[in-house]
């Protein structure tokens, strides 16, 4: 009984929703274009509740758990440093020693988590750091063994001794792709954030009486090799019903995001039709409420790199443009939403938009880092090479560095 009660009051918003879609249906039909009839086709109502229950599940327990997290993050801090060492030159090791001791003496809310390849030195720097909190010394052959994503979290500023190696290619990967010093990669082909493709789910016009159907796969080889994964958003789009929109949404995060650091965000597509869709964000809790827009064109059958800067993003309800004086909340972005409708916004049409089959590749959705003072890079290399040939390195993986000699 009590799960048919949770049941039944998480379809209530969804119901709601539908009743008002419903009143508005005669306003909706004036969007049809002239040579367009508006047609009527069955609703599959069961698919209507299957949709209201996964958006609307009864969460209690995270509900608690976000009360704790919210508590125990006002003293957390945000970020942390990376000092990689080799430990293998001399010279190189003593200005590590040096750079870690000014760090240790100084007042600092950061955490610093060092990794030493060479044992002695290793110990030596446990030793000196054993009472300092906000210090994490581990003995790890950085550049040979994949680093576990879990030991780049929260990294944004990195310092690594380089020799300008090859070997430092997949070190310098890693830091892409799990640590936040280029920004934060949301998803992508990679095992860590291909597996977070399940949160979306597919969010259609069903919720509105429509017919259209979508949905998210993941297909290995697209244009490359069968090692890379894109994800893939298709099906059918329709104008029945005063429908008109298929759309993936993300389910709602147990822990709201933070973006306050990032500046735009950054998608790699291609459309078989080079359809313009919209990027929705969510900043508060619940399904049907405002969120914030910005629609995008794509190139029909070409890979596309999409930025869009958050700055530009504009309040939005049901396809009417609203007023906020606040503007994004990017300390808690709950859900976010990728969509083709046949409505842009205020009653006017997407252009491009026609019923029928859609398929748009996604190769990754990543953010893009607000840029530190001076424009310098978040990742620093020492090193007893030419600088040129340390960043040449770099440039293979697409990685900003600065390059200081270690003499």
């Amino acid at each position: 009984k009590l799960f048919a009660l949770l049941t039944l009051s998480s379809a209530l918003p969804a119901l709601c929703y539908l009743l008002s879609r419903s009143s508005l249906r005669n306003k909706v039909v004036r969007y049809n274009s002239p040579d367009e009839t508006p047609t009527r086709e069955k609703w599959e109502f069961g698919r209507f509740l299957k949709t209201v229950a996964l958006f609307n599940k009864p969460r209690p327990l995270e509900a608690v758990k976000n009360l704790l997290r919210s508590k125990a993050n006002r003293s957390t801090p945000n970020s942390s440093v990376l000092l990689a060492i080799d430990g293998k030159n001399s010279n190189e090791a003593a200005i590590f020693e040096k750079i870690i001791s000014k760090l240790s003496a100084d007042k600092n809310e950061r955490t610093f988590r060092v990794l030493c390849a060479n044992a002695e030195l290793y110990r030596k720097l446990r030793n000196k750091l054993k009472t300092k909190a906000n210090f994490e010394v581990l003995l790890l052959d950085w550049k040979n063994v994949l680093i576990r994503p879990n030991l780049l979290k929260n990294i944004d500023k990195v310092i690594f001794s380089s020799n300008g190696e090859t070997s430092e290619i997949e070190f310098l990967k890693n830091l892409k792709q799990f640590s936040g010093v280029d920004g934060k990669m949301l998803y992508g082909s990679f095992p860590n954030t291909r597996e977070n493709w399940k949160q979306w789910r597919a969010l259609d016009d069903v919720v509105m009486g429509g017919v259209s159907l979508s949905k998210l796969e993941i297909v290995a080889g697209v244009d490359k090799s069968e090692e890379s994964y894109v994800a893939v958003f298709s099906g059918k789009v329709s104008p029945s019903n005063n429908g008109g929109f298929a759309s993936i949404r993300t389910v709602r995060a147990d822990e709201p995001l933070n973006w306050s650091s990032f500046k735009a965000i950054k998608l790699r597509v291609k459309d078989s039709n080079g359809f313009r869709y919209k990027f929705i964000v969510y900043d508060a809790e619940g399904w049907d409420r405002p969120c914030w827009c910005k629609s995008f064109d794509t190139k029909a059958n070409e890979w596309c790199d999409v930025v869009i800067p958050l700055s530009e993003m504009f309040p939005v309800f049901r396809s009417q443009t609203i007023q906020s004086n606040d503007g994004m909340k990017k300390e808690s972005v709950y859900s976010l939403q990728l969509m083709l409708s046949k409505f842009e916004y205020d009653g006017n049409l997407n252009s491009t938009w026609k019923p029928g089959d859609f398929r748009l590749c996604i190769e990754s959705i990543e953010l893009l880092r607000e840029k530190s003072r001076g424009n310098r890079a978040s990742v620093l290399a020492l090193t007893e090479q030419k600088s040129d040939e340390v960043k040449n390195v770099a440039r293979k993986v697409d990685l900003q560095i600065d390059a200081l000699s270690a003499g």
